[in-house]
């Protein structure tokens, strides 16, 4: 079948796909391809000066009939950057555009909106989500006002409120929630920067006689100020709400009433319709060390509602590590039956040597495990053993590892545990060993994705080769991404570790020869030569510091060439005799041997070797592939 050929559908499939540019190539392609490409080109518009406004305009008046007007194709709108859409003008164009669904109004202030407008114009009474943004007070007396505002479009299904100032945020009561949804019974998503303040006249007991708000699914609030019996307020008025989150980051001082928490949990019991469908919950403050955002996390684990998908996530402070390890454990056991995703994004101190061992129950059915900068270290087998389902683990500035004693050598030891499905690992700035990756091969047969960022690999060094081996002889990589990733070896006395420049990615020719071959490979190489695998070899690199001076601690990284590496390989072969200085070996490679490079061979080299790769990149090297990692992660649940 032809291009040309193509159904429409699949064609429109395409076109959604692909950038401006590429779609103003697809529409010159053919005749069959012209219409369909040129109507997503203007689908949605972006309006950002008069000038824009007015060449829109002329189009839609100048067009004779319907079908050539493009006004009729657009359904999103949004005005960019400081332009105002001039009040006497909105009521035209937006009868100009009868299909529009999605308004996003920029920076537009409230009082510039025509109200008369609102209250008669079809396109503004059948918008489907709103953006407006909150600039200042003038003319807006609070939420009965905005709520007035909103009224006309009674089909609205998403509602976004947004200000950067803390000065104007309108605060919200029970009473305004009602009000607004009697009027736009279709919303179905709310994000709001608001306040929340309980009136004084209410009861906790005339809750349950209010009337849910049943299409209300998603819900998004960053508070300034807040009332904790809201929350009891939202368990009866959205008995659907399937996501929620509380970012508390731009409040002062999070205030919790904990003894509100208490009172109102045995009430969510005996509610059996309180959040019965809410699957992802999400909180954000300043500092984990706040007995405030503890309060919050006791009240939901206390509960009985069904949470899938937990982010927790600190903006400020300097928190210790015992406030991570605490909350990580205390999810875990409070969710263990229904939980999926798990993400913590901490600020604990840089400087703290301090890590705490974290101790992972059983979540037989977590798939994503994410941990930031939470000052803990996690253990390979307590991990997998405790999350069969782990599909993807993402460590930031953590530590992982392995039971004390492994021998990296030895997979005999995991043989009497379970195989798992890790697929996807990604480490940054993570200190780590030899072990854990051996393990990971063993264990982890479906793995096929790994990123390494300024990862730390702690090993040790055959006094025979030189060589420090990172072992993963089971694992099969389609992309393996590594970005400063360093190699260290201690002498086996706790002194000094050496760091070790020079390292060589590698893959095996037989992969899935048996432990026993391959144990014999293993004593065949340490008693010859590297030259045994020379066949295997991939690429050789050498990491250098790219500063002029001492306190520059920048590294680069570059890729030896074919004599650099036979040269390297030759000295590796008589390494322990090799490690006195000889300098004039080198004299021949100029100014780059003079500066260092004798030294970093006589350090050893690091060889990471995997049973295959298909793509690997190397940063600085080899181009990044960061844009196919992130499309990675965003196809995992």
């Amino acid at each position: 079948m032809l291009a040309s050929q193509l159904p429409l559908d699949i064609i429109l499939q395409i076109a959604d796909l692909l950038l401006t540019k590429d779609k103003c190539s697809c529409s010159l392609t053919c005749k069959q391809w012209r219409d369909p490409f040129q109507k997503l080109l203007v689908k949605n518009i972006h309006v950002d000066s008069i000038k824009h406004l007015k060449t829109i305009c002329n189009t839609n008046a100048t067009s004779k009939t319907k079908s050539r007007s493009c006004g009729h194709l657009v359904h999103g709108l949004r005005i960019g950057g400081c332009f105002i859409l001039p009040n006497v003008k909105q009521d035209v164009f937006f009868r100009s555009l009868p299909n529009l669904k999605h308004l996003n109004l920029g920076n537009m202030r409230f009082q510039d909106i025509n109200t008369k407008m609102t209250q008669s114009n079809n396109t503004w009474m059948s918008l489907e989500s709103l953006k407006i943004k909150i600039n200042n007070n003038e003319g807006l007396q609070g939420a009965p006002d905005l709520i007035k505002f909103l009224k006309t479009s009674r089909v609205l299904e998403k509602l976004e409120i947004f200000t950067k100032d803390r000065e104007v945020i309108i605060t919200f009561t029970e009473n305004d929630f009602e009000n607004l949804h009697q009027n736009l019974q279709h919303l179905s998503s709310i994000k709001a920067c608001i306040s929340l303040n309980f009136c004084a006249s209410a009861s906790q007991n005339t809750i349950p006689e209010i009337t849910p708000a049943l299409a209300l699914t998603t819900l998004y609030l960053r508070l300034d100020e807040w009332d904790p019996l809201f929350l009891y307020y939202f368990g009866f008025k959205y008995p659907n709400l399937h996501s929620l989150r509380l970012d508390f980051s731009i409040s002062n001082y999070m205030c919790v009433d904990s003894g509100t928490l208490q009172r109102i949990t045995p009430l969510f019991d005996s509610n059996p319709k309180a959040l019965k469908y809410l699957e992802t919950f999400e909180l954000i403050t300043r500092d984990a060390s706040e007995s405030a955002h503890m309060d919050i996390w006791q009240f939901f684990t206390s509960t009985k509602v069904p949470i899938k998908n937990f982010k927790y996530k600190t903006v400020y402070g300097d928190s210790a590590s015992r406030d991570y390890k605490v909350l990580i454990e205390r999810i875990l056991r409070a969710f263990p039956k229904t939980l999926e995703t798990l993400s913590i994004l901490g600020r604990a101190s840089c400087g703290s040597r301090s890590t705490k061992m974290l101790e992972i129950s059983l979540c037989p059915l977590l798939v994503d495990l994410e941990i930031n900068e939470c000052s803990v270290c996690v253990d390979l087998n307590n991990l997998l053993d405790s999350c069969i389902a782990l599909r993807r683990l993402k460590l930031h500035s953590d530590k992982l590892s392995i039971t004390s004693g492994t021998d990296n050598r030895e997979p005999k030891q995991y043989q009497g545990r379970q195989q798992h499905g890790l697929h996807v690992l990604e480490l940054h700035g993570v200190g780590t060993s030899t072990s854990v990756f051996n393990c990971l091969s063993f264990r982890c047969r479906d793995l096929e994705y790994m990123k390494l960022c300024y990862v730390s690999i702690d090993g040790t060094i055959s006094e025979e080769t030189g060589r420090l081996l990172v072992d993963m002889p089971y694992t099969f990589f389609k992309m393996l991404l590594l970005c400063d990733v360093s190699y260290c070896s201690s002498d086996g006395h706790g002194n000094d570790k050496t760091i070790i420049t020079i390292f060589l990615l590698s893959r095996l020719n037989n992969p899935l020869q048996s432990n026993e071959e391959r144990r014999k490979d293993e004593r065949e190489l340490e008693s010859t030569t590297v030259e045994y695998h020379n066949q295997h070899d991939i690429a050789w690199f050498h990491t250098f510091t790219d500063g002029v001076y001492d306190w520059d601690n920048d590294t680069g990284i570059v890729q030896l060439c074919k004599q650099q590496v036979s040269t390297a390989v030759n000295f590796f072969q008589g390494f322990r005799s090799n490690r006195v200085p000889r300098a004039s070996i080198f004299d021949s490679w100029g100014g780059y041997i003079e500066e260092g490079w004798d030294a970093d061979l006589r350090n050893g080299y690091a060889e990471f070797r995997c049973g295959n790769v298909e793509k690997y990149s190397i940063y600085g090297v080899i181009s990044d592939d960061q844009d196919n990692w992130d499309k990675l992660h965003s196809g995992f649940p």
